[in-house]
């Protein structure tokens, strides 16, 4: 997202191919035959507006999760009241999937905010009948179409519904003007995707999200496959073939039509207790999550919940669902949670008063000691990636720019598939970064890499990273390196009928000595 934010940014939608692709090949990105994000344009021409103000990808990310709590509590205010709003608010702060997200380049926390625009859209429009919210519906629609086209489905579906019921028997022509406001303003975002779509593919209706998928996670798709081992993936990278075997071809396999019972409702390892457990901050609210489903008593109420079960119907299909992708249905379970909350008042109705605090007090209570504010047991980033820290953090603080680090991979047993430094997104055009990032494909081959840069960038200072060692060694200028490399790779001569004098090998250049990476070093060396 970060590349096709910066390649957004740049007024394109890609790229053409870098003349030495295979250096730069990387998950969710494709570089051949251009260079584009596999991934719809949607998130990133978000983030693109945070790159043209000159902020930081994580300023922006920010601010939409604060767009998220804030429609949040609007939508929820007015289709319960203010404090089921507060308290819905609170609730998705204290989601650790959503606060993953709050900083990250992610769709999800995109389309979340696009959702519930969309939603809060559609109760202006019922109060008011205005036409000017449609067209607000239809803008918002597209958007989150070339976002997540599934998770915009859900979304967009129950509105769609609740909007023909509201207009109920009027005259045909309020119908009609009502659907064509809401396409016209989706229509220019779809035309996007359609030409992004050419643009890689060639094809309008083929995305570069399945010319990816196709190319590097094969059966993977949408729908259901049959795993055939040998199918592979067509890049030559092995990071790639790895993460294939370790990862894709399990859930591939166990991604049938006779699995789908035991895949969703295991009690221990189903997805329906995966989104229940995300997107609640505990399961002690469970009891308030049955009460609020026998509350569903308005349209707009309906239409929100609505999102839960559209979503689980549409991922019966993917072979995928993790824990982060759940906050972008967060609020359904939320809408839940707090009308059961409401619906808890009257059980005793001689005690209302006493039973509507004990509800608010164990609700905000279980929210906010799940915040790792309060608990140190909890962690917004669970994941340690230290060559992901190396490459963001810690060797920009190494090295002297511009410069270009050869990344080395060794296949080990263990190793962490979901890691991968290669990626170059301070700049649209990989000759554009200050530090370019590249896979260390062996002496022979790092010497084509060179040899272009030493054309086109002399300056360029060279580097080589281990990913196992974290250890990284400087290695002069683009210039120098290839001198160097030149001195000790084999050279071959033609046969000759009398041996002929053998010249002086020239002294091979010292290698230079890999050291630790420093955490507090500055910028030059």
């Amino acid at each position: 997202y970060a590349i096709q934010a910066q390649i957004i940014a740049s007024g394109r939608l890609w790229l053409p191919a870098h003349a030495h692709s295979e250096f730069f090949d990387t998950f969710h990105v494709l570089v051949e035959p251009v260079y584009a994000s596999m991934y719809f344009p949607g998130a990133a021409m978000v983030f693109a507006i945070g790159v043209l103000l000159g902020m930081p990808f994580w300023v922006t990310a920010v601010v939409i999760a604060a767009g998220c709590t804030a429609m949040l509590y609007r939508v929820i205010a007015e289709i319960v009241d203010n404090f089921a709003g507060l308290l819905a608010a609170l609730w998705l702060v204290s989601l650790i999937w959503f606060r993953h997200l709050s900083t990250m380049l992610m769709s999800h926390s995109v389309l979340l905010l696009l959702g519930l625009t969309m939603f809060w859209a559609y109760l202006r429009w019922r109060r008011e009948r205005r036409v000017r919210w449609c067209l607000v519906i239809g803008l918002v629609s597209g958007l989150a179409a070339v976002t997540r086209p599934a998770d915009a489905l859900c979304y967009a579906i129950p509105i769609g519904i609740a909007i023909l019921l509201d207009l109920g028997r009027r005259h045909f022509a309020e119908h009609f003007r009502a659907g064509v406001v809401i396409v016209a303003g989706a229509v220019p975002f779809l035309l996007i995707q359609v030409i992004f779509n050419l643009g890689v593919s060639g094809k309008p209706f083929e995305s570069p999200y399945r010319v990816y998928l196709d190319r590097d996670a094969p059966q993977l798709s949408f729908g259901f496959h049959e795993f055939d081992p040998s199918i592979a993936p067509k890049s030559q990278l092995p990071q790639k073939q790895i993460y294939h075997d370790a990862y894709n071809a399990d859930l591939i396999r166990t991604h049938r039509p006779g699995n789908l019972f035991q895949t969703w409702l295991n009690l221990s390892t189903g997805r329906l207790r995966l989104i229940l457990e995300s997107t609640t901050p505990s399961l002690l609210l469970g009891p308030f999550l049955l009460l609020g489903f026998l509350t569903l008593t308005t349209r707009p109420r309906v239409a929100l919940f609505m999102i839960l079960p559209l979503y689980c119907l549409l991922y019966l299909f993917y072979a995928a669902l993790l824990r982060h992708y759940t906050p972008a249905i967060a609020p359904a379970t939320i809408l839940i949670g707090v009308l059961g909350i409401h619906e808890w008042e009257t059980i005793w109705p001689r005690a209302r008063a006493a039973m509507a605090t004990l509800a608010a007090v164990m609700t905000v209570g279980l929210c906010i000691i799940v915040l790792p504010e309060v608990n140190p047991h909890m962690a917004d980033d669970p994941f340690p990636y230290p060559e992901m820290v190396d490459a963001r953090e810690n060797i920009p603080k190494n090295v002297e720019r511009p410069a270009l680090v050869f990344v080395k991979f060794t296949p080990l047993e263990g190793q962490n598939v979901h890691s991968e430094p290669v990626y170059n997104f301070d700049a649209a055009r990989i000759d554009d970064n200050p530090i370019i990032y590249a896979h260390d494909l062996g002496p022979a081959k790092n010497g084509e890499l060179l040899r272009y840069y030493a054309q086109l960038q002399p300056q360029r200072h060279v580097y080589h990273y281990d990913r196992i060692t974290r250890l990284w060694a400087p290695g002069g200028t683009v210039v120098e390196e290839l001198k160097r490399l030149k001195a000790t790779l084999p050279t071959t001569t033609p046969a000759a009928t009398t041996p002929a004098p053998t010249p002086a090998a020239p002294t091979p250049a010292a290698a230079p000595h890999p050291r630790a990476l420093s955490t507090t070093a500055p910028a030059a060396l």
